[in-house]
């Protein structure tokens, strides 16, 4: 039978445990995220290569220092932008562009 945690009682052994593994993978994101990020220049390339391998732009935010807002909006713009560049390409080429994840299909008679 478990008992409801109250305020000021101490964590139990199964809660500090968790308490320590999450702290050691946050100092491991944050070693992954320098390593990573060393031969980035810019923000936005910083920006880009942490939310392809899946950080959420809250995530990014602390890595990075800077507020959760300014991420999103960064995001949007470089999602806009690649947009953009997937639409003109598909105007010059007359065909669709086919996009990573996308397979061509081929009709049969």
């Amino acid at each position: 039978m478990s008992k409801k945690a109250k305020i000021g009682d101490e964590p139990t052994p199964t809660e500090r445990l968790l308490i320590e593994i999450s702290e050691k993978l946050d100092r491991m994101t944050k070693l992954f995220s320098i390593v990573a990020l060393r031969d980035k220049e810019t923000d936005k390339e910083k920006i880009e290569l942490l939310d392809s391998v899946g950080f959420q732009s809250i995530e990014i935010a602390k890595l990075l220092d800077r507020q959760a807002n300014a991420i999103r909006a960064q995001l949007s713009r470089i999602r806009s932008k690649e947009a953009r560049k997937a639409e003109q390409s598909d105007d010059q080429s007359g065909q669709p562009v086919q996009t990573e994840g996308q397979q061509e299909t081929l009709a049969t008679p």
